[in-house]
């Protein structure tokens, strides 16, 4: 029995998901996942910048809260959050400062040169979902 012919096991995922030769050239034995799920408040409105080859980025920031932290200098993160889809930039327009939020996409980490040639670089969430979570009575969240 081949790979595509094997039972999946209980939970419905298969246990091997690529089997051909990865980027390393060794064979792949899980497939690997980036994705990352987000709820916390706005730290400002969104902003959308305009890109050097057309088109727009739109940036935000979530302040998530650390249930367990050890002090309170670690109870918080804010995040970096952008979208390139403009049908996601359309819907987070309207956002407030304060707002909960909820993102689902990717953490990506970018690298340039700054001015003096030296390399730089940040970690960001991209989003391909963004959700307004108010509880503004029913169908609370609302999806951009």
């Amino acid at each position: 029995m081949d790979q595509s012919e094997r039972p999946l096991p209980q939970g419905g995922t298969p246990d091997v998901v690529a089997t051909g030769s990865g980027p390393h050239g060794a064979a792949d034995a899980v497939a690997h996942v980036n994705e990352i799920i987000l709820v916390g408040r706005l730290s400002g409105a969104p902003e959308c910048k305009p890109l050097p080859g057309g088109g727009q980025v739109a940036v935000w920031r979530l302040i998530v809260e650390h249930r367990d932290a050890r002090s309170p200098q670690d109870a918080i993160d804010t995040i970096r959050c952008v979208t390139y889809d403009p049908s996601v930039q359309e819907g987070v327009r309207d956002w407030r400062h304060g707002d909960v939020i909820e993102v689902r996409g990717a953490l990506r980490h970018r690298f340039w040169r700054g001015p003096d040639g030296g390399p730089r670089g940040l970690y960001e969430v991209e989003a391909t979902v963004a959700l307004r979570r108010d509880g503004r009575g029913p169908g609370d969240a609302v999806p951009v």
